[in-house]
């Protein structure tokens, strides 16, 4: 229960992370193209390294369907990025062009997200937080839950030092405007491996 409800959250969470890559290109030779890519990939995500409200109110629209959504379970959308992201780092380490299309080669490293889930998973199934959600859930339904839930994936994020590192290469295109964007599914597995790799499905 606790592992779908929390990949609940940080799959909404997920979208609004899709939502900010829009990379601003130069309609011009392939360097500069590459020059472009780079400078728009990297102010996305350094508004994601040592994450605080403000920046990632720079980057994230708070009208996105998704924020309302987490905001909903009574959650804080910035605070709950802050957190997944707290010891998110990336290197770039190679841009290709080719006409309208490129790639972008990076090595991405957080905190393992996985092993807060699991301390979450722990601290549900002792007798005393299970008598505890039992009272949540009847005092506040399933919001209440999430939102204790929530609470035990801070502390683990907190306690664990282990890191996941992963490659992730990113498709990009250019629209006729001269706009790269980031492919939304390259998006989807950047985050997945900042979130530690796992499977937000499960």
């Amino acid at each position: 229960m606790v592992s779908k409800l929390l990949r609940q959250v940080m799959t909404v969470a997920l979208g609004c992370v899709v939502a900010t890559f829009a990379v601003g290109g130069l309609a011009a030779c392939a360097n500069n193209d590459e020059q472009a890519i780079r400078a728009g990939i990297t102010k996305e995500l350094d508004a994601f390294k040592n994450p605080t409200q403000a920046s990632l109110s720079s980057v994230i629209d708070k009208d996105n369907a998704s924020i309302g959504e987490i905001r909903n379970m009574g959650i804080d959308p910035y605070e709950f990025l802050a957190r997944c992201f707290k010891g998110f780092d990336y290197e770039i380490r190679d841009v290709k062009v080719s006409d309208k299309t490129g790639t972008v080669a990076l090595h991405v490293k957080n905190k393992d997200l996985s092993k807060a889930i699991e301390y979450a998973n722990q601290q549900a199934q002792t007798p005393e937080n299970l008598s505890t959600l039992f009272e949540i859930k009847n005092a506040e339904g399933e919001n209440g839950m999430v939102k204790k839930y929530v609470e035990w994936f801070y502390a683990g994020i907190d306690a664990t030092s282990d890191v996941a590192e992963k490659d992730v290469t990113l498709k990009v295109t250019k629209g006729d405007d001269g706009t790269w964007n980031v492919d939304d599914d390259s998006i989807k597995e950047l985050v997945t491996a900042t979130y530690g790799g796992m499977s937000l499905g499960e």
